[in-house]
């Protein structure tokens, strides 16, 4: 068994907490440096690619096992709410016989409301750190699954929002709010399909430093995974649907505008023949009469009330 050496608090990067209950000790990185790194080198057997891959912000999600330690890379999504953007923030997190070592960059709640109420609260301590390594991995892994499922709640909703409103958007704001929600949905779904694979394999594989016991736990959690999954392949049929709608809707209002300009250009068309003929320095009949701006000016509009009547009449306008 691989055990914590005792080396003092002052010797800690700024970046690394520790808490400690019995023989379990929860290391936590937030925003890993090479600093950060080094200490975790001198610390634990880890390997150097698995320590260069946790400052790699590109790492495909993964799950590599040693004779010592599991090594995990996983991404969750962050909304961004001035930016209204979901980004993907990555975490590793080793998982040896008596330690649990996580670093990510300090923008997944979970992890850190996880690790402030472990430090600060005796009964929490002795719950997450007083069973085994494996327990805590499986708190901290279910805390981040479900933080999953209000980000994909809030863009169900907004493709709600924007599914009742269809009919009153406009226009030019209509195609921007189509493509903020279907980048969201683009997005959790780029984040969350590589988690599954790796969540299910600890419901389906033995691994020796996972408690058999927990097996049931780590099938929850899988599930939960799923879940949120098939509720983004529901979303995925949303959106596109609302696409096709918003995309036939603004189609027809544009022919319905086109049409309406065509019956106006077509209606006003022979009183601007008439105005061009008696235009020319040229002699032309009526032309010496004292009423003949009165009956051309009449002429164009019996005219043209008589085109728009007729457009009426077959329904073009």
């Amino acid at each position: 068994m691989v055990t914590v050496q005792p080396v003092p608090r002052e010797a800690a990067p700024a970046n690394v907490r520790t808490v400690s209950h019995g023989a379990i000790t929860w290391v936590d990185v937030v925003e890993p440096d090479r600093d950060a790194l080094d200490y975790l080198a001198a610390r634990f057997p880890f390997h150097e690619l698995d320590l260069d891959d946790v400052l790699s912000k590109r790492q495909r999600p993964k799950l590599d096992e040693y004779d010592d330690y599991l090594f995990f890379i996983l991404h969750f999504p962050v909304f961004e709410a001035r930016t209204r953007l979901t980004s993907r923030s990555q975490v590793s997190i080793f998982l040896g016989p008596d330690y649990v070592v996580t670093a990510h960059r300090g923008n997944l709640r979970p992890i850190l409301q996880l690790f402030e109420e472990a430090s600060s609260r005796d009964d929490l301590k002795e719950k997450l750190l007083g069973q085994s390594p494996s327990y805590l991995f499986y708190q901290l892994l279910d805390r981040l699954v479900d933080y999953c499922g209000p980000i994909v709640n809030r863009v169900a909703g907004s493709a709600d929002t924007l599914q009742e409103g269809l009919l009153s958007l406009d226009t030019r704001s209509g195609p921007q709010e189509m493509v903020l929600l279907r980048r969201e949905l683009i997005a959790l779904r780029r984040i969350i399909r590589p988690q599954i694979g790796i969540i299910a394999s600890l419901e389906h594989r033995r691994y020796k430093l996972l408690d058999p016991e927990l097996e049931v736990y780590f099938s929850d959690v899988a599930d939960h995974i799923r879940q949120t999954w098939d509720a983004l392949e529901d979303l995925r049929e949303v959106v596109e649907g609302l696409n096709d709608a918003f995309n036939w809707y603004t189609t027809n209002r544009t022919n319905e505008v086109i049409k309406l300009l065509t019956a106006i250009a077509a209606s006003v068309l022979p009183a601007v023949f008439i105005s061009q003929m008696y235009g020319q320095n040229i002699r032309l009949p009526l032309a010496d009469q004292p009423y003949a701006f009165w009956f051309l000016a009449g002429a164009q509009v019996l005219v043209t009330a008589s085109l728009i009547l007729f457009f009426r009449w077959r329904r073009w306008i």
